[in-house]
């Protein structure tokens, strides 16, 4: 799935697109100059995996501090979760280090990533923003569109709250 074939997907289900090309944004602190002109919630991705190999995406916002040991109790996973390799981030999403997004989950053809978990504070400050594809740009997005999106091209996703208390 190319960056166009996304924004015809969101447009064709009636979904606003609004994208913003910036400068390369490898981690949430390199967008720091963005929080102030983008209404909504800026997010990051992560690709999580256990002990058994168990890949899971994480999507939170931008300043949310993930407990991963409260998000592994909740899937119940194998021992703790740690940060994918890259080599299992190409392999899964086709991305490399600093471009993961949810907008990558059509390119998981073989399901290598088990779930995707979307931190419920992602729904208190809409729209969503993301990277399509490419950290060089941002797309905003309504939450319930993101979750039509990732259901229809994945799994349904779970709702957790993700952040360290």
């Amino acid at each position: 799935m190319t960056e166009s074939d996304l924004e015809n997907w969101f447009i064709a289900h009636g979904a606003a697109w609004t994208k913003i090309e910036h400068p390369p944004t490898h981690r949430v602190a390199d967008s720091a100059d963005l929080r102030g002109a983008l209404e909504g919630s800026q997010t990051k991705s992560l690709l999580v995996e256990d002990k058994a190999g168990c890949m899971t995406l994480i999507v939170a916002t931008g300043a949310c501090r993930v407990n991963l040991k409260g998000v592994a109790r909740s899937l119940d996973a194998t021992g703790r979760l740690s940060f994918a390799a890259p080599d299992r981030l190409m392999d899964s999403l086709g991305v490399t280090p600093g471009n993961a997004t949810p907008l990558a989950l059509p390119r998981d053809e073989n399901h290598l990533i088990a779930n995707v978990v979307l931190d419920e504070q992602l729904f208190e400050h809409p729209p969503l923003w993301c990277h399509p594809l490419r950290n060089t740009a941002s797309v905003s997005l309504a939450p319930d569109a993101l979750v039509a999106f990732i259901t229809e091209h994945h799994s349904v996703p779970h709702i957790l709250s993700v952040a360290t208390a």
